[in-house]
């Protein structure tokens, strides 16, 4: 993932670290090596162009996000479906990004609710995975992904739409956190990310008596940090 991609994924909400440990704060940027801009390389060696979009839009370049259903009911398990169209029709191919065809969030509003999925692409483009959202509530949906393009390349795109989960809910007030455990892991900023240039957010994961965590991977790499600002 070049820089940019990266500089793109900037915090206020949550990082999943190994077990998906929530952590809040200020903005930052999710940095792990300094590579060079321009293109980066997929599979059998494929242009991936940077990334388009910041997940605030449902639509980039001739990509949508279109046909976005969430669950009916809060707590209950049911089905988020949707499906990426360019120039109006359904896209079927796409290309890996850290081991999958396509992430998905799902974020309320108030931050309160957070889902990183992996959904199942049908013959005809249309994507859906199963989830449980335990609150009622307003929702983006948030797509990532690599399209293939009629060139063989890949457009790497980051799209948003809007959904809802029925019922009564109260929008919670976010407090940043400088520590963030699951009582298995915790999760700590030892500096204090910048606005501005790409810069680096260095994480410590201890275990419950304090003792550093070593990490295994996932999707590829030990850990990913996922940021979403509250606006």
């Amino acid at each position: 993932m070049t820089d940019r991609a990266r500089t793109r994924r900037l915090a206020t909400v949550a990082a999943a670290v190994a077990a998906t440990v929530a952590l809040l704060g200020g903005c930052s940027a999710d940095q792990e090596s300094a590579e060079p801009a321009g293109h980066t390389h997929g599979p059998g060696d494929m242009m991936v162009s940077l990334l388009v979009g910041d997940g605030t839009t449902s639509a980039e370049v001739g990509y949508e996000l279109a046909d976005v259903t969430l669950p009916a009911q809060a707590g209950e398990t049911g089905q988020v479906s949707f499906r990426i169209r360019y120039d109006g029709q359904p896209v079927t191919g796409f290309v890996e990004e850290q081991t999958k065809l396509l992430h998905l969030y799902l974020i309320r509003d108030d931050l309160a609710v957070f889902r990183h999925l992996h959904p199942t692409l049908g013959p005809d483009g249309t994507w859906t995975a199963p989830v449980r959202l335990p609150e009622a509530g307003d929702y983006r949906v948030v797509a990532e992904f690599v399209a293939q393009d009629s060139g063989g390349n890949g457009d790497y795109l980051m799209l948003g739409a809007r959904g809802t989960v029925p019922g009564e809910w109260t929008p919670a007030t976010p407090e940043p956190a400088e520590v963030a455990s699951d009582g298995t892991v915790s999760v700590t900023a030892t500096n204090t990310p910048k606005v501005g240039p790409d810069g680096r957010l260095r994480l410590l994961v201890r275990d419950v008596d304090g003792r550093p965590v070593a990490l295994g991977t996932y999707l590829g790499v030990a850990a990913h940090l996922t940021a979403v600002h509250l606006d």
